[in-house]
């Protein structure tokens, strides 16, 4: 099997592939966090937006496929976007990065390194 030959679980696999997904997280109790889930030709993919409740200082994880709601929630919280941090490279997390870059061009890119397991 090739699983193993990647380093991947097998068993875990196959439940995704029968369609497990993982359970919903209540993210709401955290007033400075805004989850994005946008889609694109059957592709879904969420990005998050956190912020300090004090500086407005702001950073991004990843930008999905519409830069529109993450730009409006930032205007509307008077934010300062000082960082994106993009997890890894698949255009479902950088398809926007240069709408956000071009409105927040002084804002820091950042990409988050690849850890062996």
């Amino acid at each position: 099997m090739l699983a193993p030959l990647l380093g991947l679980n097998a068993a875990k696999l196959e439940d995704i592939a029968s369609g497990w997904l993982p359970s919903p997280k209540d993210l709401s109790i955290w007033r400075e966090v805004r989850v994005f889930t946008t889609t694109s030709e059957g592709t879904t993919v969420n990005c998050y937006l956190v912020w300090d409740e004090v500086s407005r200082a702001a950073a991004l994880f990843d930008t999905g496929f519409d830069a529109k709601p993450i730009l409006d929630c930032i205007a509307e919280n008077q934010l300062d976007l000082k960082y994106v941090f993009i997890t890894h490279s698949h255009y479902d997390h950088v398809t926007e990065l240069p709408k956000i870059r071009e409105a927040f061009p002084k804002s820091r890119c950042v990409p988050i390194p690849k850890t062996r397991r």
